[in-house]
């Protein structure tokens, strides 16, 4: 429903404004602030952190919610720390030494 003498379009049932918004614009506009939310800090690398409300409190790699229990199975299962970054590649050298040096796993590399 439109305004009269105006290009305004208006939602018949709840009244509210109809923006002309080209849906390519805002799918990238989306897109460009889900990867800004997914950039790590880089003062978190090589650090294990508990936050409350990740990964049901358990310890993880800070700045992600993969969890260190996760990487000692993997190193226990005979994963290297290499092979462990493939499976998750956002993790750093670092991630995955501090993760086995706080579950007490001395890495074979």
């Amino acid at each position: 429903m439109g305004e009269p003498g105006t290009r305004r379009r208006h939602k018949l049932l709840s009244g509210q404004q109809v923006f002309d918004i080209p849906l390519k614009v805002a799918i990238s506009s989306v897109r460009e602030d889900i990867a800004k939310l997914n950039e790590r800090d880089a003062t978190k690398q090589g650090q294990v952190e508990k936050e409350r409300f990740v990964a049901q409190g358990q310890y993880v790699v800070s700045g992600t919610r993969i969890p260190v229990s996760l990487i000692a199975s993997f190193a226990k299962a005979g994963y290297t720390p290499e092979q462990i970054r493939r499976e998750y590649p956002e993790l750093t050298a670092e991630d995955v030494a501090a993760a086995l040096r706080f579950e007490g796993i001395v890495a074979a590399a």
